[in-house]
Protein backbone atom coordinates (compact mmCIF):
# COMPACT_ATOMS: atom_id res chain seq x y z
CA UNK A 1 0.00 0.00 0.00
CA UNK A 2 2.82 2.41 0.87
CA UNK A 3 4.51 1.69 -2.47
CA UNK A 4 1.39 2.89 -4.28
CA UNK A 5 0.99 6.09 -2.23
CA UNK A 6 4.66 7.15 -2.33
CA UNK A 7 4.82 8.22 -6.01
CA UNK A 8 1.65 10.30 -5.61
CA UNK A 9 2.92 12.07 -2.50
CA UNK A 10 6.22 12.87 -4.25
CA UNK A 11 4.32 14.45 -7.14
CA UNK A 12 2.18 16.47 -4.77
CA UNK A 13 5.28 17.70 -2.97
CA UNK A 14 6.86 18.73 -6.27
CA UNK A 15 3.67 20.51 -7.34
CA UNK A 16 3.47 22.23 -3.94
CA UNK A 17 7.07 23.44 -4.30
CA UNK A 18 6.33 24.78 -7.80
CA UNK A 19 3.21 26.57 -6.53
CA UNK A 20 5.15 28.07 -3.63
CA UNK A 21 7.88 29.30 -6.01
CA UNK A 22 5.28 30.85 -8.32
CA UNK A 23 3.51 32.54 -5.41
CA UNK A 24 6.85 33.80 -4.06
CA UNK A 25 7.70 35.41 -7.43
CA UNK A 26 4.24 36.97 -7.70
CA UNK A 27 4.34 38.31 -4.16
CA UNK A 28 7.83 39.80 -4.48
CA UNK A 29 6.67 41.78 -7.55
CA UNK A 30 3.73 43.43 -5.80
CA UNK A 31 4.79 43.64 -2.14
CA UNK A 32 4.96 45.62 0.01
CA UNK A 33 1.94 47.89 -0.13
CA UNK A 34 -0.47 46.25 -2.57
CA UNK A 35 -4.02 45.44 -1.52
CA UNK A 36 -4.35 41.64 -1.65
CA UNK A 37 -6.84 38.84 -1.03
CA UNK A 38 -5.50 35.50 0.11
CA UNK A 39 -7.34 32.19 0.26
CA UNK A 40 -5.59 29.46 2.23
CA UNK A 41 -5.75 25.69 1.81
CA UNK A 42 -7.46 25.39 5.19
CA UNK A 43 -10.38 27.51 3.93
CA UNK A 44 -9.45 30.76 5.68
CA UNK A 45 -9.59 33.99 3.66
CA UNK A 46 -8.17 37.40 4.40
CA UNK A 47 -7.81 40.76 2.76
CA UNK A 48 -5.30 43.47 3.59
CA UNK A 49 -2.11 45.23 2.62
CA UNK A 50 0.82 43.13 1.56
CA UNK A 51 3.86 43.37 3.81
CA UNK A 52 7.33 41.90 3.62
CA UNK A 53 8.09 38.38 2.41
CA UNK A 54 10.58 36.60 4.67
CA UNK A 55 11.41 32.94 5.28
CA UNK A 56 8.66 31.76 2.87
CA UNK A 57 6.11 33.74 4.87
CA UNK A 58 3.96 36.65 3.80
CA UNK A 59 2.99 39.46 6.14
CA UNK A 60 -0.60 40.64 5.61
CA UNK A 61 -1.69 43.81 7.37
CA UNK A 62 -5.43 43.63 8.10
CA UNK A 63 -7.64 45.98 10.14
CA UNK A 64 -7.67 43.30 12.87
CA UNK A 65 -3.85 43.13 12.99
CA UNK A 66 -0.90 41.61 11.21
CA UNK A 67 -0.84 37.97 10.08
CA UNK A 68 2.13 35.85 9.00
CA UNK A 69 1.04 33.39 6.30
CA UNK A 70 3.25 30.53 5.10
CA UNK A 71 3.42 30.70 1.30
CA UNK A 72 2.97 26.94 1.13
CA UNK A 73 -0.49 27.41 2.64
CA UNK A 74 -1.69 29.88 -0.02
CA UNK A 75 -4.38 28.47 -2.32
CA UNK A 76 -5.15 31.62 -4.32
CA UNK A 77 -3.69 35.09 -4.34
CA UNK A 78 -5.43 38.16 -5.78
CA UNK A 79 -4.16 41.72 -6.10
CA UNK A 80 -6.23 44.85 -6.54
CA UNK A 81 -5.15 47.07 -9.41
CA UNK A 82 -6.24 50.31 -10.99
CA UNK A 83 -6.17 51.44 -14.61
CA UNK A 84 -4.67 54.96 -14.91
CA UNK A 85 -2.75 54.33 -18.13
CA UNK A 86 -5.57 52.51 -19.90
CA UNK A 87 -8.13 55.16 -18.89
CA UNK A 88 -5.83 57.99 -19.98
CA UNK A 89 -5.21 56.50 -23.42
CA UNK A 90 -8.86 55.54 -23.97
CA UNK A 91 -10.30 58.89 -22.90
CA UNK A 92 -7.63 60.85 -24.79
CA UNK A 93 -8.51 58.95 -27.97
CA UNK A 94 -12.23 59.45 -27.37
CA UNK A 95 -11.71 63.15 -26.68
CA UNK A 96 -9.65 63.57 -29.85
CA UNK A 97 -12.30 61.81 -31.93
CA UNK A 98 -15.15 63.80 -30.46
CA UNK A 99 -13.23 67.06 -30.81
CA UNK A 100 -12.45 66.27 -34.42
CA UNK A 101 -16.01 65.24 -35.28
CA UNK A 102 -17.96 68.02 -33.57
CA UNK A 103 -15.97 70.92 -35.01
CA UNK A 104 -18.56 73.28 -36.53
CA UNK A 105 -18.45 74.07 -40.23
CA UNK A 106 -17.50 77.60 -41.20
CA UNK A 107 -20.25 79.81 -42.44
CA UNK A 108 -20.21 80.85 -46.09
CA UNK A 109 -19.73 84.53 -45.09
CA UNK A 110 -16.63 83.56 -43.11
CA UNK A 111 -15.32 81.52 -46.05
CA UNK A 112 -15.73 84.45 -48.41
CA UNK A 113 -14.16 86.93 -45.98
CA UNK A 114 -11.10 84.79 -45.23
CA UNK A 115 -10.85 83.21 -48.66
CA UNK A 116 -10.36 79.79 -47.06
CA UNK A 117 -13.31 77.42 -46.61
CA UNK A 118 -11.27 74.52 -45.22
CA UNK A 119 -11.73 73.92 -41.53
CA UNK A 120 -8.94 71.36 -41.31
CA UNK A 121 -6.99 73.57 -38.90
CA UNK A 122 -10.07 73.98 -36.71
CA UNK A 123 -10.55 70.22 -36.59
CA UNK A 124 -6.92 69.67 -35.59
CA UNK A 125 -7.19 72.24 -32.81
CA UNK A 126 -10.48 70.76 -31.56
CA UNK A 127 -9.11 67.22 -31.73
CA UNK A 128 -5.96 68.21 -29.84
CA UNK A 129 -8.00 70.02 -27.20
CA UNK A 130 -10.32 67.01 -26.88
CA UNK A 131 -7.33 64.67 -26.49
CA UNK A 132 -5.87 66.88 -23.76
CA UNK A 133 -9.15 67.10 -21.85
CA UNK A 134 -9.69 63.34 -22.25
CA UNK A 135 -6.19 62.59 -20.97
CA UNK A 136 -6.77 64.77 -17.91
CA UNK A 137 -10.05 62.99 -17.24
CA UNK A 138 -8.31 59.61 -17.64
CA UNK A 139 -5.61 60.53 -15.14
CA UNK A 140 -8.33 61.48 -12.67
CA UNK A 141 -10.71 58.55 -13.28
CA UNK A 142 -8.21 55.72 -13.95
CA UNK A 143 -6.90 55.29 -10.39
CA UNK A 144 -10.49 55.02 -9.16
CA UNK A 145 -11.33 52.09 -11.47
CA UNK A 146 -10.45 49.04 -9.39
CA UNK A 147 -10.57 45.32 -10.06
CA UNK A 148 -9.11 42.14 -8.63
CA UNK A 149 -6.52 40.24 -10.68
CA UNK A 150 -5.64 36.64 -9.83
CA UNK A 151 -1.90 36.12 -9.45
CA UNK A 152 -1.70 32.55 -8.28
CA UNK A 153 -2.25 29.86 -9.14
Amino acid sequence: MLAIALPFSARDGHAQAADTARITRAVREICPGAQIRVSLHDGERMEGRCGAVTDARLLVRTPQGNAQIPLSGVKTLWVQRSYPTEATVLLAAAGAGIGFLVTPERSSAECIAKGNCSNRRDRIISGTTGAFVGALAGRFVGPRILSWVRLAP
